[in-house]
């Protein structure tokens, strides 16, 4: 059993569609992606989840108060292909990023913002049917549904 931590509390969690790929929102707007790997020297071992980027696009200068730093949090995660995913914040925004990067950096600029989608938290996001597997951006297909609590999708 291994434990996979944030500075704050996880709001959201989400699988890639092999399950070698995770990520996690916490409740100050990080997503952080974590990937399984097995010990090559220990091929008995468990396999282990290392976080190998942090997505952020938020500024530490930002949070002002707590009240304006719980907009931030991010509610919902859905991977949109093998390298693409979205998320959804309490303060009804939608981000599109790309999983692409190096281990250990921040991300800190989304392919695609769609500011006040939602009036509300985003309580949900579901991959579109049209969107495929592998290379959506590529493609010029990304589509997902997004449900807040305003009661709109």
């Amino acid at each position: 059993e291994q434990e996979l931590s944030h500075d704050m509390a996880i709001e959201s969690i989400a699988s890639s569609p092999g399950n070698e790929m995770l990520l996690t929102g916490d409740r100050m707007g990080d997503v952080r992606l974590w990937c399984c790997g097995k010990n090559v020297f220990l091929p008995s071992s468990s396999r282990q989840w290392t976080c190998q980027r942090v997505f952020s696009w938020r500024s530490k200068f930002d949070l002002m108060s707590v009240d304006d730093s719980m907009q931030f949090a991010i509610t919902s995660i859905e991977f949109l292909g093998e390298n693409i995913f979205v998320t959804g914040s309490k303060s009804g925004n939608l981000r599109v990023w790309s999983t692409d990067g190096e281990t250990g950096e921040t991300i800190d600029k989304e392919i695609i913002s769609i500011m006040g989608a939602h009036n509300l938290t985003v309580t949900s996001i579901k991959k579109g049917a049209n969107t495929p597997a592998t290379s959506p951006v590529s493609s010029g297909m990304i589509t997902f549904s997004s449900g807040s609590e305003d009661g709109k999708v």
